[in-house]
């Protein structure tokens, strides 16, 4: 009896440290080839962060070290993504660098509105958006304003069907 008591304590102890040990798993976008210098487009490196923090099971993509331009950004279930102060996650201001998504769970009467989103989640569980860090939607971008249509224009965030979301009161978020 003793020892099961032992190995029931041990289970309990060592399941928050697991947990802890996943959530800090850190996916910086720069190993995945992105670049703070606020011009180079880095949509296809942000995602592999995203893609790789999704298939480990979960972990923080750290947006660090300058101003990262990006289109549309799939999160993923168990995926945080983290703009550390004095950073920012910016979006692309180019049009072809939001393609339409197409809605799988539900059809929604914003569809109308726009098909296109700067960050976007369907069926994701476990998602975050987390820092002290700028998320900016450069809403205001000229292509944007002589877009013929609104629904032509992506929305800041689009997130369909999702549980379990965070979005911490610290980030700022700006014309998106």
């Amino acid at each position: 009896m003793k020892r099961f008591r032992t190995l029931i304590l041990l289970t309990t102890l060592a399941l928050p440290f697991s947990l802890l040990a996943q959530a800090q798993t850190i996916f910086a976008v720069q190993e995945y080839g992105a670049k703070g210098d606020g011009a180079t487009v880095n949509t296809q490196a942000i995602q592999a962060a995203i893609n790789a923090a999704h298939e480990a099971g979960g972990g923080r993509v750290l947006i660090s070290g300058g101003t990262f331009l990006s289109g549309t950004l799939v999160l993923r279930s168990g995926v945080e993504i983290h703009v550390t102060a004095g950073d920012t996650l910016l979006g692309s201001p180019y049009l072809r660098d939001y393609p339409d998504m197409e809605q799988r769970t539900i059809r929604s009467y914003t569809e109308r509105y726009s098909r296109k989103a700067f960050i976007y989640a369907e069926s994701a569980t476990d998602i975050a958006l987390t820092g002290r860090g700028m998320i900016h939607g450069n809403s205001y971008a000229p292509e944007f304003k002589a877009a013929e249509h609104d629904r032509d224009k992506p929305l800041g965030m689009r997130l369909i069907s999702c549980k379990r979301v965070k979005v911490e009161a610290g980030y700022t978020r700006q014309d998106s």
